[in-house]
């Protein structure tokens, strides 16, 4: 697998393992703040209020509802930032270009719940990141780098 990516796409077999996969084990983010940019997420037939930021123990408890994502598209920022700031920089940010230039450090992008997306600025998260994706038997994972990335923009 290679390790020189920007990031990684999985697909899972199964919803279990896509719950498990956003438990992100060896990776401390309590000193940032996720941005829900956009969402339709469910569990057990009704819709999930996701609110617009949260933190990393607000994301523990969303998994541990068993959802189910049609789509979802959430930000990562440093904590440290105004909400205003990470507002801004957040509607700025439309091409890989746009998140490679913020303070964006890992876009996770949900399509049809057992597709997922990360773009990770952080080497050692996204390798942490696929070595977790890849103890799930049967998930599909294609590393992608700025050469192979066919994405146009980072959105689902």
């Amino acid at each position: 697998m290679d390790f020189n990516c920007s990031a990684v796409e999985c697909e899972f077999e199964k919803l279990e393992d896509f719950w498990r996969f956003f438990q992100f084990p060896g990776i401390d983010f309590s000193s940032y703040i996720f941005l829900n940019v956009d969402y339709d997420v469910y569990s057990h037939g009704a819709q999930i209020y996701v609110p617009p930021v949260f933190n990393s123990t607000y994301l523990n408890q969303v998994i541990q509802q068993e959802f189910v994502a049609e789509h979802m598209i959430l930000h990562l920022y440093p904590a440290s930032l105004s909400l205003e700031q990470v507002a801004e920089q957040m509607a700025s940010i439309d091409k890989f270009q746009d998140y490679i230039q913020s303070d964006c450090q890992m876009i996770v992008l949900v399509y049809d719940c057992l597709y997922v997306e990360v773009y990770c600025k952080d080497h050692t998260w996204l390798h942490r990141i696929i070595e977790h994706a890849r103890s799930f038997p049967g998930t599909k994972l294609t590393p992608k780098s700025l050469a192979t990335d066919t994405r146009t923009t980072m959105n689902v």
